[in-house]
């Protein structure tokens, strides 16, 4: 998360304060003059000429730059947590664990999902994975029982005429 800068604090990283308008009235000009930073008064407020390189990284923040930087409300330093060692059931682990790519998981999820289909399928009970592929069977058993019974519905049709009429889809056959 980002962090103002406090007095007698380490900076982490530099602070770079950039060129522009700061909004500021023109009554605050001599706090910018006393930090060396370089102004002028542009339409009733005060703009930084160029960018100044307020703190460079392992300096103490003066009470003087955390205020300027509160002023302009930058928050240039971060804090957060980081994880040294996870533990789980009297088991330690490397945080490097928890690296794992968006695909693996989506991979591993999928992989579940086909399995538990494949069980539902096979003892025949049905599941939010397995229904689908139910009525795809199904539907193949009525179109073969329909075929070799020579009844007919309009999806019947449509299959008879490609089996009869392959190149459609197949390109034309060719015997040898």
């Amino acid at each position: 998360m980002k962090a103002p800068a406090k007095a007698n604090a380490i900076a982490p990283v530099d602070v770079i304060i950039p060129a522009g308008n700061t909004g500021m009235d023109p009554s605050k000009t001599s706090f910018f003059q006393a930090l060396g930073v370089p102004t002028k008064i542009a339409r009733g407020t005060i703009e930084i000429i160029n960018d100044v390189h307020l703190l460079k990284s392992g300096a103490k923040v003066g009470a003087s730059e955390a205020t300027l930087l509160n002023m302009l409300n930058i928050s240039p330093f971060t804090y957060g947590l980081s994880v040294l060692q996870i533990y789980d059931s009297g088991t330690t682990f490397q945080p490097s664990v928890l690296d794992i790519e968006e695909n693996t998981l989506i991979d591993r999820l999928m992989s579940g999902i086909q399995q538990v289909a494949a069980i539902s399928l096979r003892i025949g009970y049905p599941t939010l994975a397995s229904v689908p592929h139910s009525l795809i069977n199904g539907y193949k058993k009525l179109l073969a029982v329909a075929i070799s019974t020579d009844y007919t519905f309009p999806a019947v049709e449509q299959v008879i005429q490609r089996m009869i009429n392959n190149s459609i889809f197949f390109g034309p056959l060719i015997y040898d």
